[in-house]
């Protein structure tokens, strides 16, 4: 649910960012996406601190297991940073055109 939840923060701030294109609004959009980054970084790092502890025997299934869910935690934030970018370009070229009037 909190994965969710912290998803949804840097969409919704984008969002607000082409609504009303300010400074600040794109700020917030901006660190609300790099802590979205360090979120997924962060779930990897912990996968791969289980491998630290584990047995011989178990190390080679739980690695294999981390490497996956990092690789799917890096597929997951490229597209959600493609889907971030779409409203921040549409801000950023209203804001441009309301600054030329």
């Amino acid at each position: 649910m909190i994965a969710w939840a912290v998803a949804a923060v840097p969409l919704l701030c984008s969002v607000a960012y082409a609504v009303k294109p300010t400074v600040r609004a794109a700020r917030v959009a901006v660190t609300a996406l790099g802590l979205f980054g360090l979120f997924v970084v962060g779930n990897a790092a912990v996968a791969f601190a289980a491998v630290r502890g584990a047995s011989p025997e178990l190390r080679t299934a739980l690695l294999s297991k981390a490497v996956a869910e990092s690789i799917n935690s890096a597929a997951f934030f490229a597209l959600f940073a493609a889907a971030w970018a779409v409203p921040m370009f549409v801000g950023r070229r209203r804001r441009l055109a309301r600054r030329r009037l």
